[in-house]
């Protein structure tokens, strides 16, 4: 009879008073006829009672003898029906995830957390393999980017079963990643929308999935189907689908790295069938290797260290495929999904998004996460948008432990010990600038790497065969770990090996300087006990003086140098490495120590990062007093100087030549900042547009706009105030009118001339500042007068806009004063108000004024301009209020 197909005698049955069956070792036998049946030989016999499954196990059968008590079954429930009830009952399952710090009944959904992943079915080659381990920041974007292409054959899920470029369609699709890439949650993605008719719904009838931890806690002998664990009332349907259709069924075996048994089984001791029990390792290596439903379809998923392994078990076809993580699109994706608030998510990825060193440990999913959940701690805890950034240290620290705790089995060492192993390999590259290891270099560091889920494998071809190499997830990681060991191994090799890297760095070794900002971090008294409690490692306490005597010597040479003007020009700009020290150890202390000698910041051919610029910011609020800060040829945009904004609004004198054609715009800044932004503009031609908003001394406002307008430059001022004029003579002003007695618009347009730089600006912006009448009744004729006379000294004057409140006679002697003085002078703009009473030919408006407006676009401001004003003035006997 033939094994696994179903078959009986081939002769009716179906009327005979007894059945005599006698089957071969393993096969599989359907009865017609469930009494008087005479069955002999070593099988396994499954019957359906009243709904409810019975089975025989094949190693304590007996034949049957005919007298058994049995009931006859009702016929077969279709089996479409029962598989998707199956899909219902299981969905729930799928629906929610719990996450690594999830408390009781905290589990989220899991369409608010799956983002798609970026995935290839192309193998690189080393030289790929290096550049994406070594990239950072535009680099790494660039890499991504690359990959994210037809030329890199990306693919998704929905793909996995179509065909190849060889026109076959595969019956094994490998999905291999790096620990925390995100393999699991997609198999449950998998699940999910096969159960919600979403994916592969004309493809397979039935998909099972298999979890390689769970399949290590089975120390009996199990058939396929009892590995499958199926509710009594699914058995018989989907053993038909499996007996009669298993070209439409899908096995999801899940974390095959994580197996402790081997699958070198000899093919004579594999089961035969889905139906006859065996070790546990006997039925799934049948299963992979096709000896049973060679027509099912596989999809294995598993770290790379067990990928030269896979190849050379699993059925074929077979298609390769590997997750690369996030790419940038799907970072801020995942950003979305976890913060759902549109302000909350802006908040936590734009600073994120400018620590160029955070944003690419992002691209690892896990890593994401780990960001997502300290920020929003922060955001929880009511911190604002300027909230300081969790530094990389930290975040490698949560990753290493997470990783420890949720992806570690059958270690067979102590978490000390294989950090320490990790260290000393990571240590041998960073000193060698390496970054793929031969096999033989890591055994002899590391006992059992494909146990490690820090370190990642792949082969690689070489002539005619192949070569085993070994990596960390990224350089990153390989400098983490050798500072990790660095800060933990006992105190005389620590202190000998940290003394060698700082010299070897001042010698010019600047490629060790990522291992030092590490060493900064971990010297952070707070994540110090974060490693005892979660690591057992304790961080070497004379590390922290060694790093800080080395660092305040460098500190003072370095910002000697940039309060000197005389020796504003130097070889190498240092700075940064200071200010990245600082950073990482977040150590509140230290940085003021240090920022007191900092008066000026000058740095020198430093092309500054979004990374560097948060870091800036983070180190000079600590500053006493900026002098100067001078932003030449640092590769300056108007994204990098919004994130610097606390640091310009503090500092005295600002110069940044030579900036890209772009637009600027800050809010709230102190008074002397307008003057700065106008100084700024006028320094750089190319520069589109300056806007900030200024906070006035009375708790207003004025916005500030100066722009390209046609050729020339148009400076925009407009006063914001909150107070109201109270003055109990004036019935109208009882009635809650906000009187604004100073000019509260003003627009110039001027030709770009450098006469403009020496110009008293300050005067001018002083009086559209001018906090409003207090109880001296302080006019605002000498706002106005004051505005007007400096408004006579600029060169080339082309058009004004004044809001005028009130036009008095002193005003308006002033504003003809200016016509007649002013030959270039072609657009005048006037805008009042006056009460309807004293101009009846105006329409009556709500509250008894009305606003004019009156407008002079002549090729010249005329002689009748002039006349026009003297009359609008004369019409009125009590001043205009704007």
């Amino acid at each position: 009879m033939d094994s696994g197909n179903g078959g009986g005698t081939g002769e009716d049955l179906s009327s005979a008073p007894g059945v005599s069956i006698l089957s071969c070792h393993g096969s599989h036998v359907s009865a017609p006829v469930l009494s008087n049946n005479s069955v002999q030989g070593d099988i396994n016999i499954s019957y359906n009672i009243s709904g409810r499954d019975s089975s025989a196990p094949s190693a304590t059968s007996k034949p049957a003898t005919g007298k058994e008590n049995i009931k006859t079954p009702a016929p077969d429930t279709d089996a479409k029906s029962v598989i998707l009830a199956y899909k219902e009952s299981n969905l729930p399952e799928y629906r929610t995830v719990q996450e690594y710090n999830s408390l009781a009944g905290q589990d989220v959904l899991l369409v608010d957390r799956y983002t798609q992943l970026l995935m290839v079915e192309k193998h690189r080659r080393q030289r790929e393999r290096e550049e994406e381990i070594s990239a950072r920041g535009e680099s790494l974007h660039q890499v991504l980017t690359t990959r994210d292409s037809k030329a890199y054959q990306r693919i998704s899920v929905d793909q996995f079963f179509s065909p190849m470029g060889n026109k076959e369609i595969p019956r094994t699709v490998l999905l291999q990643g790096h620990s925390g890439m995100g393999k699991t949650f997609t198999a449950q993605k998998i699940m999910h929308d096969w159960m919600s008719g979403t994916l592969f719904a004309s493809t397979f009838d039935a998909v099972f999935h298999l979890k390689c931890k769970e399949l290590n806690l089975c120390t009996q002998e199990k058939s396929l189907m009892e590995l499958l664990m199926l509710e009594s009332s699914f058995q018989p349907a989907m053993e038909e689908v499996l007996t009669n259709s298993p070209q439409r069924v899908l096995f999801l075996i899940d974390g095959f790295d994580e197996l402790r048994f081997s699958l070198d089984i000899p093919r004579l001791l594999l089961p035969r069938d889905s139906f006859t029990r065996a070790p546990v390792e006997a039925t799934l290596s049948a299963l992979l290797q096709g000896h049973i439903l060679s027509k099912s379809s596989l999809l294995v998923t598993s770290r790379s260290t067990a990928s030269d392994r896979l190849s050379t078990l699993l059925k074929r076809p077979q298609r390769y495929t590997e997750i690369l993580g996030f790419s940038e699109e799907g970072v801020q994706e995942y950003f979305q999904r976890f913060f759902k608030n549109e302000k909350l998510f802006s908040q936590a990825y734009n600073c994120v998004r400018a620590n160029e060193s955070l944003f690419a440990a992002c691209f690892v999913p896990i890593i994401c996460w780990i960001v997502c959940t300290v920020l929003k701690e922060h955001l929880e805890e009511g911190t604002d948008d300027q909230m300081e950034l969790t530094t990389t240290t930290s975040v490698f620290v949560h990753f290493v432990s997470t990783l420890l705790e949720h992806h570690c089995q059958g270690l067979g060492q102590p978490v000390p010990t294989l950090l320490r192993s990790l260290g000393q390999l990571a240590e041998r590259g960073i000193l060698e600038q390496q970054v793929l290891f031969e096999k033989t270099h890591v055994l002899e560091m590391v006992s059992n790497p494909a146990s490690v889920p820090f370190l990642c494998k792949f082969l690689l071809k070489k002539n005619v065969g192949k070569k085993t190499m070994f990596s960390f997830m990224h350089l990153s990681f390989q400098e983490f770990f050798t500072a990790l060991f660095y800060a933990t191994t006992d105190e005389e090799e620590g202190r000998r090996k940290v003394g060698n890297l700082l010299q070897r760095v001042d010698s010019g070794d600047h490629h060790l300087l990522p291992v030092i900002w590490f060493l900064f971090g971990l010297s952070n008294k707070e994540l110090g006990s974060t490693l005892t409690e979660t690591l057992v490692l304790s961080v070497s306490p004379t590390m922290h003086t060694q790093l800080e005597e080395w660092f305040l010597r460098l500190n003072s040479d370095i910002s000697e140098i940039h309060n000197e003007v005389d020796l504003f020009y130097f070889d190498q700009d240092r700075s940064m490495d200071i200010f990245n020290c600082l950073y990482e150890c977040h150590e509140e202390e230290l940085t003021r120590k240090a920022m007191e000698l900092w008066e000026s910041f000058r740095p020198c051919n430093i092309a500054l990062s979004k990374t560097d610029c948060w870091v800036l910011r983070y180190c000079f609020q600590y500053c006493p007093e900026i002098r100067c800060l001078y932003l030449t040829d640092c590769n300056i945009t108007a994204e990098k100087l919004r994130m610097l904004k606390p640091v310009l609004s503090r500092c005295k004198e600002l110069r940044i030549p030579g900036l890209e054609e772009v637009s600027i715009q800050v809010t709230l800044l102190n008074e002397s900042w307008a003057t700065r932004s106008l100084q700024l503009f006028l320094a750089c031609p190319r520069l589109k547009d300056i806007r900030c908003s200024v906070q006035t001394a009375d708790k207003g406002s004025l916005d500030v706009c100066v722009e390209n307008y046609k050729g020339m430059l148009r400076l925009y001022v407009k006063k914001h105030s909150l107070k109201p004029l109270s003055d109990p003579d004036e019935a109208w002003v009882n009635a809650g009118w906000r009187v604004h007695l100073p000019p509260t618009c003003v627009i110039l347009i001027l030709p770009r001339s450098p006469e403009l730089q020496h110009l008293d600006w300050g005067g001018f912006f002083s009086s559209c500042l001018s906090p409003e009448n207090n109880s001296d009744h302080l006019g605002p004729d000498e706002n106005v007068e004051a505005l007007l006379s400096f408004l006579h000294r600029v060169p080339g004057l082309k058009g004004v806009r004044l809001d005028v409140g009130p036009l008095t006679e002193r005003s308006a002697s002033g504003v003809i004063s200016l016509i007649m003085a002013c030959p270039t002078l072609k657009h005048l703009w006037l805008k009042c108000r006056v009460f309807a009473e004293l101009c009846p030919d105006h329409i009556l408006l709500e509250h008894h004024h009305q606003r004019e407006e009156h407008q002079f676009t002549e090729d010249s401001v005329q002689r009748r301009d002039v006349d026009f004003i003297s009359e609008l003035f004369e019409r009125c006997n009590h001043p205009l209020w704007l």
